[in-house]
């Protein structure tokens, strides 16, 4: 309960921070797509794909895995919700169905 208690505190640090500077999603997105855009017109695929990786993480696209080994039986269920596309370039772009391995 106490983590419950700091993650709550810490997420409304973060948002009273973002709030006074003005940061949003939506702000982030479009710095990220701009930088995409300059990226491939200048043949820097390393900066673009780089910018793709950003705008995923920041839409909760971006999954990591986690693997515990140890003697104790553990069980987590993970459930978000993403977006059905992401606009980039005028280019919609479907996220694909990600099954966990059994």
């Amino acid at each position: 309960m106490q983590t419950d208690i700091i993650a709550t505190r810490i997420s409304a640090l973060q948002e009273e921070e973002a709030n006074k500077l003005h940061i949003t999603v939506e702000g982030l997105t479009h710095m990220l797509v701009d930088t995409h855009k300059a990226a491939r017109k200048s043949n820097q695929n390393g900066p673009a794909v780089a910018a793709v990786q950003a705008i995923a993480k920041l839409h909760g696209l971006d999954i990591q895995k986690v693997e515990h080994s140890g003697g104790a039986d553990m069980s987590l269920t993970v459930n978000y919700v993403a977006p059905d596309t992401l606009m980039i370039e005028h280019e919609p772009v479907t996220p694909i169905a990600l099954k966990a391995k059994a």
